[in-house]
């Protein structure tokens, strides 16, 4: 019986990408155009997981010449070094911010903080498998982050391996229920393993908390459109089946 190429859902899933929210905002998965990180496309999502009013209103440009001084005059230290890398990423210098990030994480491995700023930023710029291991190691603290869990699905996603992914995300929600973002994410994770209809769901569920973006909308289509497929195929070759007996 013919089954929906997964090579097929995976080229369509790179129009659409992976959210992976954190701190900053959403960034996207390897492969595919990163949304912008303050002024995201999914606002609604919040550190609670609760709903917010999406607000038009510019971002501020980051002073990156004060934040680089807090940062040179205070080396090492956390706080300055993700102000600081938040800024050049706001910037678009995603890969400065991962040199400041990896510098400060090498003089003090233990700011579990700054591991979860680095391996995101890691996921930001494509590097799944480092990102995998950083996050790895930051989520399995009893206080990790619900961006970090999601985070760390992301990669694992990116590398082809749903239940890990999924297994994260789900962690992730139970951290931020009903977060529209990590909902989206897990959709994604079971469209890349087949499994359109319970994407579907998901971002059926998305839509319901009053999240609206493009890409939701985009992803919600796509999952409609594999699950119509898969039950076309099954239905042909149920018929082929009938008529063979």
């Amino acid at each position: 019986m013919a089954i929906c190429n997964c090579h097929d859902v995976s080229r369509a899933l790179a129009r659409v990408g992976l959210l992976a929210t954190f701190a900053a905002g959403l960034t996207g998965c390897a492969g595919v155009t990163p949304l912008s990180l303050d002024g995201n496309a999914l606002s609604t999502a919040s550190i609670d997981g609760g709903a917010k009013t999406p607000v038009a209103a510019k971002p501020e440009k980051p002073n990156l010449a004060a934040l680089e001084q807090q940062h040179t005059a205070a080396l090492g230290n956390g706080p300055a070094a993700i102000a600081y890398a938040k800024a050049l990423r706001t910037s678009g210098k995603s890969k400065e911010a991962l040199v400041v990030l990896e510098k400060t994480h090498a003089a003090n491995a233990g700011d579990q903080d700054v591991q979860a700023a680095l391996g995101l930023t890691q996921l930001e710029l494509g590097q799944t498998a480092k990102a995998q291991q950083t996050l790895a190691s930051a989520a399995s603290r009893p206080s990790a982050d619900w961006r970090v869990l999601s985070g760390l699905g992301v990669a694992y996603a990116s590398q082809g391996q749903q239940a890990q992914a999924q297994k994260h995300l789900k962690k992730a929600l139970e951290a931020s229920p009903d977060n529209p973002s990590v909902l989206n994410n897990l959709a994604m994770s079971y469209l890349l393993d087949k499994k359109p209809g319970e994407a579907e769901a998901l971002l059926e569920k998305a839509a319901a908390r009053g999240a609206s973006m493009p890409e939701l909308a985009r992803n919600l289509e796509l999952a409609k459109s594999l699950k119509q497929r898969v039950s076309s195929l099954d239905a042909a070759g149920g018929s082929a089946k009938a008529a063979l007996n």
